[in-house]
């Protein structure tokens, strides 16, 4: 299976820019986890899919995957579960 990341962090989740104007109109942003986040930034990002690549899940990208959503989805269990149907887990 292959799936997209960031910077080598698995892409959790993908959306459009809600935004009216300017230049991230109807762009696709994919939400990740930043293990090392600058200063006053918190570790869930939301960046643009531009820049993602699609690798093969291994075996210790599925574990962070893993950690990735329960990090992020761990409070609510319906997404968590969805999600974890979602890449196969």
């Amino acid at each position: 299976m292959k799936i997209k990341t960031i910077n080598g962090e698995p892409v959790l989740d993908v959306d459009i820019m809600d935004v009216k104007a300017g230049p991230n109109v109807g762009r696709l942003f994919g939400l990740h986890r930043d293990r090392f986040p600058d200063r006053d930034w918190c570790e869930l990002r939301s960046s643009s899919m531009d820049s993602a690549k699609e690798v093969e899940l291994t075996q210790e990208l599925r574990l962070i995957l893993l950690g990735d959503l329960a990090y992020t989805y761990g409070n609510d269990t319906n997404k968590f579960i969805k999600k974890i149907k979602e890449f196969n887990l």
